[in-house]
């Protein structure tokens, strides 16, 4: 999802505003649509998908294990 994707998606669904992200959000880079162009364009979506799950990975993983006590009630 690119910033003009996102936009259009918040003003369709206006609940959605704040609570959407892209992959690569915390570097504030889109991530290109590949298709029709070179392989070359391919490995550079490749790589900044990697960056962006490695990220939201990280984020995730800093916010700790859920509470399945929590969860079960």
């Amino acid at each position: 999802m690119d910033s003009e994707q996102r936009d259009r998606l918040e003003l369709e669904y206006p609940h959605a505003r704040g609570r959407t992200y892209r992959l690569c959000e915390d570097v504030h880079t889109d991530i290109p649509d590949p298709y029709g162009g070179s392989q070359s364009m391919f490995v550079i979506v490749l790589e900044l998908i990697k960056q962006g799950v490695a990220s939201w990975s990280s984020q995730l993983g800093d916010l700790g294990p859920l509470d399945r006590q929590t969860e079960s009630s």
